[in-house]
């Protein structure tokens, strides 16, 4: 997404316009300008990525390589070990292509070899698109003109939080970040400490929580949590089921969470207020989010996301909610739940 803001040309997924697999390799053969390798701890070790690596590489596809937080190249054993972590199966459907496990060796040999990006996961959002741009740069992409980076948010109106100390976690806020700005136009921003939520929490009029499995038992989410529940002003929550991996906590769950508190010295409150906050946010209706499907079906599921915005369905009810929160600072005072209820109601 950051790359089609800044460059011109057709950037995209695999997942994203690839109906058939089997046409994959073909693609990055004869379609592909330049292959990006997106490298993360698991990549080298899924089948379908280590075929595009080779295809680019026997095709002299010109390889990028973009390495992430947590990555670090494997040495030669860990190269020739790495096809002992597929079945007989899948290294057969790769030799249907005509890609063998030497090739495969030898593409990856190639890969380490190569200068790398690295873009810091845990990076700001400014300093992500820095990368970026730089990556867009080593691609030789053209840019667009008068396109500015993405400047910090000042006043966001919409925040989003998970489990952001994880690092998959923390990726999707920052994709569904940018999917619902896009889509509603108003500014949105995810939040990575109790510190900044409690600073952009002034202005906001929804949070919007990102379950995912973990985060129940994540002392960063909970102090977040119990930062948001104890603002002055009253933040509509918005709960969203990123990971099919979530399980909604038992009663067990609550009474050890009342009696240990997470077992963390350092939680804003007690184990009862956080188990009373974990009760209310697990009561809302989650909407689904798939974050490893296409963008297409991503931009329709955040459409019915922004739906439950319900502040911002016109122009001129998201303008009125925002004078609401503008109002409730200049004065000093709470956004009254009466207000926020007018509004979403007109």
């Amino acid at each position: 997404m950051i790359l089609t803001k800044h460059a011109r040309g057709n950037v995209f997924l695999d997942s994203d316009q690839l109906e058939n697999l089997d046409l994959l390799f073909d693609a990055v053969k004869c379609q592909t300008k330049t292959l990006v390798v997106v490298l993360t701890p698991q990549v080298l070790t899924r089948i379908w990525c280590a075929g595009e690596i080779v295809s680019a590489h026997r095709n002299k596809v010109p390889i990028v390589s973009l390495i992430c937080s947590g990555y670090e190249h494997p040495d030669q054993s860990q190269i020739e070990a790495v096809p002992s972590v597929w079945t007989e199966k899948q290294k057969q459907t790769l030799a249907n292509f005509g890609i063998t496990m030497e090739m495969v060796k030898d593409a990856y040999a190639y890969l380490i070899l190569l200068q790398a990006t690295v873009l810091s996961r845990f990076g700001s959002v400014e300093e992500q698109e820095n990368t970026i741009v730089s990556l867009a740069n080593q691609c030789k992409m053209s840019k667009r003109i008068m396109v500015r980076l993405t400047a910090a948010s000042t006043r966001p109106r919409l925040l989003i939080t998970g489990a952001v100390a994880d690092a998959e976690a923390l990726s999707v806020c920052m994709v569904l970040r940018n999917l619902v700005q896009d889509h509603i136009q108003v500014e949105t921003a995810v939040m990575r400490s109790p510190e900044q939520l409690a600073v952009a929490g002034r202005y906001a009029n929804y949070l919007v929580v990102v379950l995912s499995k973990g985060m129940l038992r994540d002392p960063a989410f909970a102090n977040m949590l119990l930062v948001a529940e104890g603002l002055e002003r009253r933040l509509e929550i918005v709960t969203i089921n990123a990971d099919s991996g979530f399980e909604f906590p038992s009663l067990e769950f609550y009474s050890e969470l009342e009696r240990d508190c997470l077992g963390s010295p350092g939680l804003l409150g007690s184990g009862a207020d956080l188990a009373k906050a974990y009760q209310s946010l697990l009561s809302l209706l989650a909407l689904p989010l798939s974050p490893q499907a296409s963008q297409g079906l991503l931009e329709k599921q955040v459409s019915e996301i922004s739906r439950r915005f319900r502040s911002y369905a016109t122009r001129e009810k998201g303008f009125a909610a925002d004078a609401v929160a503008d109002a409730a600072v200049a004065r000093g005072q709470p956004k009254s739940r009466t207000a926020s209820t007018a509004l979403d109601r007109e």
